[in-house]
């Protein structure tokens, strides 16, 4: 169970850097995705 509890824990705090990256992709107006995930920019931020 202890397990289980910190990989949840490692999981959120990755998607959590994820949301902070492209929110601070979006502000700054660059295209250039992390980890080879193009396409998140265009579908939640690019207006």
């Amino acid at each position: 169970m202890q397990l289980k509890i910190k990989e949840i824990e490692a999981n959120i705090q990755k998607v959590n850097w994820k949301i902070d990256y492209y929110q601070k992709a979006a502000e700054a107006g660059t295209e250039a995705i992390h980890e080879g995930e193009p396409g998140l920019y265009e579908i939640y931020y690019k207006k």
